[in-house]
């Protein structure tokens, strides 16, 4: 049999000329800790049981020949239904999992809404209610916007002031509510930078490669950052649909690997799964092989291959009745959505 061999070169993340140098450090109880991690994978025998491997979505989900569980960005690609808008939402979770321009942009446009509903209510006032005594700004919408950007920031330059016992309530109003919202938005803030998050980089090419006297299924892991990674396990769930009494269902067998964990993670780590006799993907046809190393490599062509085999779209799982849909492999609005 032909097997499928492909340059672990083309697996490197980086450019040829980057080069990593191992600094000096204080010694460790290496044989220690790697002792501890071999105990750590005696105890630990997930998914050995044909009935566990369901990862958590119920054997009635996995069953279905449907779209993929989890995005690559690693989120799960679920929709939950039956609970009320003020059950489903999470705000400080979405608070702290926004990207950076998310959480910027919604922090400046609630900054900029409360100074207009605040700068609104000023203006209602009248020129009675709220003085320039400089005399310069004549628009009294313009006035009540500033000086609510004066309270709310307790800047207070002393040329806009209010006038009257309802002006002074709404200026107290404001002060609770500047000083609620400053402290809200610090923690949340404080709870971004201080949240440990780990980047680990992926290869863009996994490759069925000669592996000691046999061959093996790798891809390649690098610690995106300069920070220390201890005891790393590593998990590859091989996961492909069988036909079943007549019934296409989704099947996951996890891949033995030459080591399941690593004891530290500063560099890269090459994922080696060996295909040996207890493998799944020992006794594959070159095509299936192929299959297998290209739906790695190009997950989108991957999933349109899924879309045109069943008729319904790769991304949302609607049944497809246009032939040119059928042909693509996906619906219209998801094409025009995700740019396929």
């Amino acid at each position: 049999m032909n097997w499928l061999v492909r340059s672990l070169e083309r697996c490197r993340l980086f450019h040829p000329a980057t080069t990593f140098t191992i600094r000096d450090v204080p010694a460790y109880n290496l044989t220690q800790m790697s002792q501890r991690v071999i105990d750590i994978e005696k105890e630990t025998r997930e998914f050995e049981r044909p009935t566990d491997r369901d990862l958590g979505f119920g054997s009635v989900v996995t069953a279905q020949t449907g779209p993929r569980f989890i995005n690559r960005d690693g989120s799960f690609n679920v929709q939950r239904d039956g609970f009320s808008l003020l059950e489903s939402l999470n705000p400080y979770h979405t608070l702290l999992t926004m990207s950076w321009p998310k959480f910027l942009g919604l922090m400046l446009m609630l900054y900029f809404v409360s100074n207009v509903v605040f700068g609104s209510l000023y203006a209602s006032f009248g020129v009675e209610g709220l003085v320039d005594s400089t005399g310069s700004m004549g628009n009294i919408f313009l006035r009540g916007f500033f000086f609510s950007v004066q309270t709310f920031a307790t800047i207070g330059y002393g040329t806009l002031h209010p006038i009257g016992l309802v002006p002074n309530l709404l200026v107290t109003i404001e002060s609770y509510y500047s000083l609620i919202a400053n402290a809200l938005i610090t923690g949340v803030v404080f709870a971004r930078f201080a949240r440990p998050t780990a980047k680990v980089i992926f290869s863009d090419i996994a490759v069925i490669a000669p592996y000691q006297d046999i061959t093996g299924f790798m891809f390649r892991l690098v610690n995106g950052r300069n920070n220390q990674l201890i005891e790393i396990k590593a998990q590859v769930i091989f996961a492909r649909f069988v036909s079943e009494n007549g019934k296409t269902i989704r099947k996951f067998d996890l891949l033995a690997l030459e080591r399941r964990s690593v004891t530290f993670f500063p560099l890269t780590w090459t994922v080696v799964h060996p295909i040996d006799e207890g493998s799944p993907l020992w006794g594959c046809t070159d095509a299936e092989q192929d299959a297998v190393v290209e739906c790695c490599n190009d997950p989108e062509k991957a999933a349109v291959a899924f879309g045109k085999a069943f008729s319904c779209c790769a991304v949302c799982h609607c049944t497809l009745t246009n032939d040119g849909s059928i042909e693509r492999g996906i619906g219209p609005i998801c094409a025009e959505k995700f740019g396929w």
